[in-house]
């Protein structure tokens, strides 16, 4: 009978690849993109939010917001309040299809599959 591995088996080796995603993998950075895709398809009256999107940015650089304080900001501007994760989850799905479609670099998707082989 097999018996069950543990943390303090060593016979097996396992091989994992970890990869940053915006701008490594993707051609751009999916964050922002993801919000305005949402909100193109969810409330398309959210993008005349833009402009507050743009201060929130210039705030940013000027440093009265931090990193986080800002992706915080944008979602509220551009998805709202409140949101239910089963009214977001199909969009995020349809977002990631879009992206792997057509926003990977060739040569990351050449090493992802060298990792896997």
């Amino acid at each position: 009978m097999d018996k069950p591995l543990t943390s303090t088996d060593h016979s097996v080796t396992h091989r994992v690849a970890l990869y940053d995603m915006d701008r490594t993998i993707t051609k751009t950075g999916t964050y922002s993109g993801f919000l305005l895709y949402v909100a193109r398809r969810r409330q398309p009256w959210r993008l005349a939010l833009l402009p507050l999107v743009g201060l929130a940015g210039v705030a940013y650089c000027l440093k009265l917001l931090d990193r986080s304080r800002l992706k915080a900001v944008n979602l509220r501007l551009l998805l709202g309040k409140s949101f239910r994760r089963q009214d977001i989850a199909p969009l995020a799905e349809s977002y990631a299809d879009h992206v792997v479609r057509h926003g990977l670099h060739d040569a990351a998707m050449e090493q992802i599959q060298k990792d896997r082989d």
